[in-house]
């Protein structure tokens, strides 16, 4: 028998052709399509899926059309449908040997689609893990897609011919690069390419985009930089590479073209620095911090950051730099007196040059924090992305100031995807759990510290506050107890006392409190080195970024298999100062 099922890619909703008896029913898909309808003098397009199935045993009596559940599982995107061809994952080379699990697909059918049944008439549809949509996808020249995976959804991108770039470096031919949500990725082709896109969860058609001016912009600005480096090379004198400071708004594309710039640059035999000053969505670090890092061509670069070495992060511990500006200012001034230590190491870094990426902060205080890194950096090249109103406020600033610095201005990609709230922070508990974490996704080992052994410090820029009453107040560092760090990323701070300017010293890695106990004076902790190695006290820096998904790998059984002593209290009980204002050395 031969269900068919039509669904709106636009809106999520599915209708069944005709209704059946109640009771369960094991749904196979056997093939799909799609096509768009066009609104006469709108903009508006509907994508039309027509989902073919066979059923196995009874079928079901209706289908809720308004079902939650349906629409959350589809997660469809409006878009222009390609000429992409549907195949099924046995025709494909390098998905032919995958394991065959009980109770999955049998080769030619596509996924399993299931449903539960309720007390009521009406039957939730939901689509499976094993739902999965493969196309061989020809990107033509000067083309481009773009791959968003839906939440708990996936993606498998392969190259089969030509040649394909993402964030400006090559594809390997036959290497399988996957994409879990919240990641995004766009790739291009100057010269043709096929790709074979295999897809777990959702459904939409790849769409490929022609005619995006993106591409050529990003090559010209490498265009640029290209020749001030080979003057800075050529040169006798001393004479720096460029600097280029990345700005614009959220979801401009910030992130995704300084990768490509850095990408290019290694092709041409650069090793240029990345500095990072996105504290929200760091690309170098773990979020809550300024890092910066030599990019290197010597080992397989990571599809998302690139090959990086000789890292130097700085602790923050504010996602929202608004709160604190004056931190934000100092730690650059620390973090660019390292970048030109390194600088000064060798010429040929120099005359690499720096390209800084720079948080969508870009209202009042946001612009001057903006113009305050140009001064600090010393840049000459300032890249407004996809705003041109901030670009003339650069220009107004530059005159003003009389500064040597150039405006260049480029377009976002038009296939990039906007994320909301709730992407950004999926984004961040991503990149912690992949840090806390192994390869395979397991958790990884728990260790027991002594308490007395810790200092949770938080840190904050010296300087007055005024109240509404009129009051000032001046806030500072300050050492707080383990009960306010339970599941919160913890900086393990290269300082090893409070008597010096504990913010201006680089972070060694990272921890998260899971459970401690006083009375046992001791604290189980996971973290990106082994503490008890740590000769002395370890400083953690308290931070911004909640790390509630790593506690949650590890079972109540696990993590509290031995009973804490309560009977025994020890001769002389460690408590901690809590919320007592230090000042530290360096104000």
């Amino acid at each position: 028998m031969i269900v068919v099922i039509i669904v709106n890619l636009s809106t999520g909703l599915c209708v069944l052709c005709e209704d059946y008896a109640s009771g369960p029913v094991r749904l196979t898909v056997v093939s799909f399509s799609s096509f768009v309808i066009s609104y006469p003098n709108t903009f508006a397009r509907k994508t039309i899926g027509f989902l073919v199935f066979k059923s196995f045993g009874q079928s079901v009596m209706s289908v809720d059309a308004t079902s939650r559940a349906t629409r959350k599982s589809l997660q469809p995107e409006v878009g222009l449908h390609s000429d992409a061809t549907t195949t099924s994952a046995g025709e494909h080379p390098h998905l032919a040997n995958q394991p065959y699990e009980e109770n999955s697909a049998a080769p030619g059918e596509e996924a399993l689609y299931t449903e539960e049944v309720r007390e009521s008439s009406a039957v939730e549809f939901q689509l499976s893990d094993r739902l999965t949509l493969s196309e061989r996808v020809r990107i033509p020249s000067g083309g481009q897609i773009a791959l968003s995976p839906p939440y708990k959804c996936s993606a498998q991108v392969t190259l089969l011919d030509g040649e394909c770039e993402m964030f400006g470096a090559n594809l390997t031919p036959g290497k399988v690069y996957e994409f879990i949500y919240p990641q995004r990725s766009v790739m291009a082709s100057f010269a043709g390419c096929q790709v074979f896109v295999r897809k777990s969860g959702y459904i939409d058609s790849t769409t490929v985009i022609l005619g995006d001016p993106y591409p050529d912009m990003v090559g010209w600005i490498h265009a640029v930089l290209e020749e001030q480096r080979l003057r800075a090379e050529a040169s006798q004198q001393y004479l720096r590479g460029p600097a280029i400071m990345v700005t614009g708004p959220m979801d401009s594309a910030k992130s995704s073209t300084c990768r490509t710039l850095l990408q290019y640059a290694i092709a041409a035999g650069w090793h240029p620095t990345f500095v990072d000053l996105d504290a929200g969505q760091q690309g170098i670090s773990l979020p809550g911090m300024f890092s910066m890092a030599i990019m290197d061509s010597s080992t397989e670069a990571h599809p998302e950051r690139g090959a990086m070495t000789q890292r130097y992060v700085l602790p923050l511990g504010k996602i929202n730099m608004n709160d604190d500006t004056l931190l934000c200012r100092q730690q650059g001034e620390c973090l660019a007196k390292e970048v030109q230590r390194n600088l000064d190491k060798a010429r040929h870094l120099e005359s690499s040059g720096v390209i800084i990426n720079t948080a969508g902060w870009i209202d009042r205080h946001g612009f001057i924090s903006l113009t305050e890194f140009a001064e600090i950096f010393h840049v000459n090249l300032i890249l407004v992305m996809d705003d041109a109103h901030l670009g003339h406020r650069f220009k107004k600033w530059i005159a003003e100031t009389e500064q040597d610095i150039e405006i260049l201005y480029c377009h976002k990609p038009v296939s990039l995807a906007l994320r909301n709230i709730e992407a950004r922070r999926d984004y961040r508990d991503h990149v912690v759990k992949s840090a806390f974490c192994l390869p395979d996704g397991s958790p990884t080992q728990w260790t027991i510290v002594p308490l007395s052994k810790l200092i949770f410090y938080q840190i904050a820029s010296f300087h007055h506050v005024e109240l509404r009453n009129g009051k000032k107040i001046a806030v500072c560092n300050q050492v707080c107890g383990p009960s306010t760090n339970l599941s919160r990323v913890l900086a393990i701070s290269s300082a090893t006392t409070l008597e010096c300017d504990v913010k201006s010293f680089r972070v060694l890695g990272f921890a998260v409190l899971l459970r401690f106990s006083t009375p046992a004076n001791q604290a189980w902790i996971v973290s990106t080195m082994d503490l008890n190695r740590v000769r002395g006290q370890v400083i953690l820096l308290r931070t911004e970024v909640m790390a509630g998904g790593i506690r949650h790998l590890y079972p109540k059984e696990e993590l509290f298999a031995e009973p804490v002593p309560t009977t025994r209290t020890p001769a002389k009980p460690f408590r901690y100062p809590v919320n007592q204002v230090h000042h530290g050395g360096g104000y």
